[in-house]
Parts: structure tokens; sequence; C-alpha cells
């Protein structure tokens, strides 16, 4: 096991880390069925499998959205994904997220797991979820005593109707996702250059 540094550890006692996300972090996250979650090639073949009788799985997830989203359109395409993400139990790692004071967390995952890990623990802050550019962030953060912003840059599994918010996984979701939110995207580059990022 490495050792923490000791100035990481003090930049996590006063709340001063910010924590990103990717899917590798849902890695070993079961649901109560005891299935697995399913990382990037595994939902492409779902997808695959559902949508495009089994054909395509040597193409990339971007790619076999396109076409599942062409065939039968985007949100049938988001309400798949929604439900193979759905009804997972967050991971030991994500379990202890909210033992910790974060200055802010990113994730590109879908899932609720953070969402969970901070419902089910005893968290030392309050966590505010957003999926999307608001003009009011600061003033959400501001109502409560502890907060830590949870920003899902890539969406999140249950805002599938908005509109303004796209769950990013095709070539158009990508190449429009900061439109939707470059607010996020200008957070995150101030957080890189002024906070520790682990």
């Amino acid at each position: 096991m490495t050792d923490i540094p000791q100035t990481l550890l003090d930049q996590l006692q006063r709340g001063e880390v910010t924590l990103f996300l990717g899917a590798g972090a849902s890695f070993g996250s079961v649901n109560s069925a005891g299935g697995k979650m399913v990382l990037g090639n595994q939902l492409r073949d779902a997808l695959c499998n559902e949508f495009l009788g089994g054909n395509e799985k040597e193409r990339d997830l971007k790619t076999v959205s396109d076409f599942v989203e062409n065939e039968v359109g985007l949100l049938k395409l988001n309400l798949f994904v929604a439900k193979i993400f759905s009804e997972f139990i967050p991971n030991k790692g994500l379990s202890l997220l909210p033992k910790f004071r974060w200055k802010s967390i990113y994730s590109t995952n879908y899932d609720l797991l953070v969402e969970t890990a901070y419902k089910n623990g005893k968290p030392l802050q309050d966590l505010s979820t957003f999926y999307k550019d608001l003009p009011t962030i600061d003033k959400d953060l501001a109502k409560f005593p502890n907060p830590v912003p949870l920003f899902k840059i890539h969406g999140t599994i249950d805002a599938l109707y908005d509109r303004n918010a796209p769950l990013v996984i095709t070539t158009s979701s990508y190449v429009n996702v900061k439109s939707f939110r470059k607010g996020m995207f200008d957070r995150l580059i101030n957080d890189v250059h002024k906070q520790t990022v682990i």
C-alpha cells in the first residue's frame, strides 16, 4: 500500500482537493441481482445486442451509439443506457467519498453511485449535483453549511428528458457538450490550475 503524502492529507482535511472520477471509479459496483457494473466495451456490446442484432461490436461505443440513435432515436438510446446503469450499489471506494471533505467532484459517469454513497453514508458535506450549466450554482451551494458540488459533465441518467443536458455518448453529443456545459468545463479548468486534483 502506498503512503499518502502528508501534504495531501492536510489538503483533504481542509477540503482543498478536487476529485475527478472516470468510468473506472464505478468498477466493482454491483446491482441488487449481483450483476457487475458495465464499462465502455460492455455497454457497446449491450447496445449492439439490443438494437443492432449483435452486429457492429468491432466498432467503438460512440459509433455504435450513433447507429442506435439513427435506428431508434436518442430517447430510446438514453433510456436503455439508464436502465443498464440504474440500481447499482457503490463499491467500497465510492462508499468512502463522503468521509472526506472535497472542494469539488467532477464525473464523466452517468450513474447515481456518488449520490447513493452520500445518501447512505454519514457525509461530512452536503452534496449538490449539477448536470448542466445554471446561473445559480454558487447561490444553490451557499444554501448549505458544508456544500460539495458534483458536476456530471457527461450528463446523468436521472435527467434524460432535459434537452439542454443530453448524455454524452453519441458523436453529436461529444461535439456539442461544451454548448451545454461550458461553465462546468471552465470551473474544472480553474480547479485544475488552483487546486490539487486526484
